[in-house]
This record gives C-alpha cells, structure tokens and sequence, in this order.
C-alpha cells in the first residue's frame, strides 16, 4: 500500500493521513490568496518568501478549520518575533495548537509572492527557550520632571519579555531627604512598582538601580499593548529610565 501525501490531500481511501513534516506552496498575487497546510500533529512550521511584489503577508491559525487566528513568527535570521511579512525571507513560529495553518495575502498592491509553507515534527531550537535581548528604550528628562518610557505594543499575539530595566537617579543639586519614590509601571504582572530612595544626597551623585531578569524574562500581561514605566516629579532629581526586551508569542 503507498499512501502519497502532499500537505493538502491523501490519495487513498479510508486512510488516516501519517504524522510526517507536511509542505505546501502556492504563487500568491491578489488580496486574500493564500496557501493552506493541514497539520496533524506537527509542531514547527517554516515560511519561506521569495519573488517580487508589494503587499503584507500574515500567517494565521485554525483549529476548527474555519475560523482563523493571527500566529506570530520569527526571522530565521535576526529571531526577531513579527506578526506580518512585507518582504522576502524565511521565518519560523509553532504550530502544535492547529489543525491548519495558512499564510494570507492581507494587503495587496502588485506582483507575485512565491510562498512556501512547511509544518515538521521536529522543535526549532529558538521555540520555547529564551531568547536574547533586541530591542531597547530609554528616557530622560531636565531636573524636576517626571519621565516615561513606553515599550509599543509588539502586534497581534505578541508579548513583551523584559530581560532587564534600569533606572538611575542623578542629583543635580544638594538633595532634601523625603518619603522614598515610587516608579509605577503598566501592563507588567501585579501592577509591578519600584521604590527608590530621597536622600540628602550631594549635588552630583548618582544612583543606579539594576533590575535583572534574563534567566527568566518578564512577560507582559496583555499581548498587542504597550507598556510602560513612569518616574514621577523629583525635586533635585534627573531621571535615566532604561528597559530591554524582546516580542514572543
């Protein structure tokens, strides 16, 4: 018995299709086009790109068949997590959850996209581990003022995992000891704030605080939404807020 399996159909009757890596190509060249993979088991999927053309590409999910999902994915390149695809290249994402995954053509202006879709059995050695910091953001402000940072929102069912934060208060003249200073933050799990000192601190003196959580990142609370950290009004003070992270389903 032989049982030919192209990623869309098994040829043979009453036959359960084999757990295998499943692959699917397609030329897409108008909005809505897409290629369609049925997965049975698979765990990873490869998406790679090529041609030329001017559009937006996304990759979604569906676990009844029907009804579709946005599924993140990441360069092969940089790891760096997305939710749409406007160039050539190969990226990768997991597909465990699905019965389906497919890449669509969300928003089309001219040109061919070659597309190949391909789910495996086997785990891509960035899925489920830590992943390095790649992006960053920092603010300051004059003496006086409050400051915040915003880290954006990383799109559509992606997280942000904070590696690292750093926040450093700078005395730009002789400081008044006081009530110690609370630095708030949004979207970071139990309303998560930090508490610094005010001291009587000499005009010039600097104090940093290091917050460190590469071994096990921070993960933000609502995928698809900024978050922030917010120094209030110091008097003396010059603020440096600092956050590194990196977006991940």
């Amino acid at each position: 018995m032989i049982i030919y399996n192209d990623g869309t159909s098994l040829h043979g009757t009453n036959l359960e299709r084999p757990r295998t890596d499943v692959q699917n190509t397609g030329n897409l060249a108008a909005l809505n086009a897409e290629v369609v993979l049925t997965c049975n088991g698979e765990t990873t999927f490869s998406l790679d790109v090529r041609g030329t053309f001017v559009g937006t590409f996304v990759v979604e999910g569906s676990v009844d068949g029907t009804n579709y999902t946005s599924i993140g994915f990441a360069s092969s390149v940089a790891g760096l997590w997305v939710t749409t695809l406007t160039g050539v290249g190969s990226w990768f994402g997991g597909c465990g959850a699905y019965r389906q995954i497919r890449c669509r053509c969300s928003a089309y202006t001219s040109g061919t996209a070659i597309v190949t879709l391909r789910a495996s059995l086997g785990e891509n050695q960035i899925i489920g581990v830590p992943y390095p910091t790649t992006l960053a953001v920092t603010g300051t402000a004059a003496v006086n003022t409050g400051v915040t940072i915003t880290i954006p929102s990383g799109g559509a069912g992606l997280f942000h995992y904070i590696t690292g934060i750093e926040i450093i208060k700078f005395y730009s003249v002789v400081g008044v000891a006081g009530s110690p200073v609370v630095i708030t933050t949004t979207n970071l799990p139990g309303s998560l704030a930090f508490t610094t000192e005010q001291a009587a601190g000499a005009a010039g003196t600097m104090v940093r605080y290091w917050y460190d959580f590469a071994g096990n990142p921070l993960k933000s609370s609502v995928a698809a939404t900024n978050t922030t950290i917010v120094a209030p009004v110091q008097l003396q003070t010059i603020w440096r807020l600092n956050a590194f992270y990196y977006v991940a389903p």
